[in-house]
């Protein structure tokens, strides 16, 4: 029976799914204005020299695109002044490599980084590959195999870091391929929660998102941390937050 749940999630995710070439997220998705102009610029419409005497929000929408060109960015996304269009442009590398040290930076000053953190997740995301049916047959016999040993019970063992990039064995996984895996367990065995070991504190926006993932599709997850085995240390090489994606994004 297990094996049969097994396939049926290896054929569920295999199929039918594609990554975007674009991201669209708001301005405080890169931090504070202090430390975001950098990269996408000032907190206030770029038509302006600064910002209004009174403080306000700008509606101001950061594109993360990668695989295709500038100039096809901004033709999908151009900037309007009379519509108060306002967007800024960056490459996905780019906006992790910010983001990421961002957050160090920030919660060395016990900054709040959830929105940031959120952000992350979604773009790390974009990166991962689609896993072929063998890759996702070998890591969830892992990933159930991990739990049988360290916990005597049924399920899988899942791991995120602090961010709340989700992974299976060693594996990154999307939100989508998370979805998949969800739905099939339902199906199969609905008495038996997932458990999701992290490696440190995942944010409380976060922890709700995935919460909600497996409760759409039927199914507990059971969210614990520190992770209790070495299967999550092997997520972390590269440093804190960094997951080992299969293949360089671009």
């Amino acid at each position: 029976m297990k094996a049969h749940i097994i396939a049926a999630i290896a054929i569920g995710l295999s199929t039918g799914w594609a990554v975007a070439g674009d991201l669209v997220l708001p301005y405080r998705s890169f931090g504070p204005q202090v430390i975001a102009h950098e990269l996408i610029g000032m907190q206030w419409w770029r038509w302006q020299n600064h910002g209004d005497s009174q403080p306000r929000e700008y509606p101001i929408k950061v594109v993360v695109y990668w695989d295709t060109s500038l100039d096809e960015i901004k033709r999908k996304y151009p900037v309007s002044r009379a519509n108060e269009d306002d967007y800024r442009y960056v490459t996905r590398d780019a906006a992790i490599s910010h983001i990421q040290d961002s957050i160090k930076k920030l919660k060395e000053h016990a900054i709040e980084t959830s929105d940031m953190e959120d952000a992350l997740v979604k773009l790390q995301a974009t990166a991962v590959q689609p896993l072929s049916k063998p890759e996702i047959r070998a890591a969830l016999e892992d990933a159930q195999q991990d739990l049988s040993n360290a916990e005597g019970k049924d399920g899988f063992h899942f791991s995120a870091n602090d961010h709340g990039q989700i992974f299976v064995d060693d594996l990154p996984i999307s939100d989508h391929q998370f979805s998949a895996i969800c739905r099939e367990l339902a199906r199969f065995a609905p008495e038996n929660p997932i458990h999701l070991f992290s490696s440190g504190t995942i944010s409380a926006k976060r922890h709700h998102e995935i919460v909600r993932l497996s409760s759409d599709a039927g199914i507990k997850v059971v969210v614990s941390h520190p992770a209790p085995s070495t299967k999550t240390a092997k997520t972390e090489q590269g440093g804190a937050g960094q997951p080992a994606t299969r293949g360089e994004s671009k």
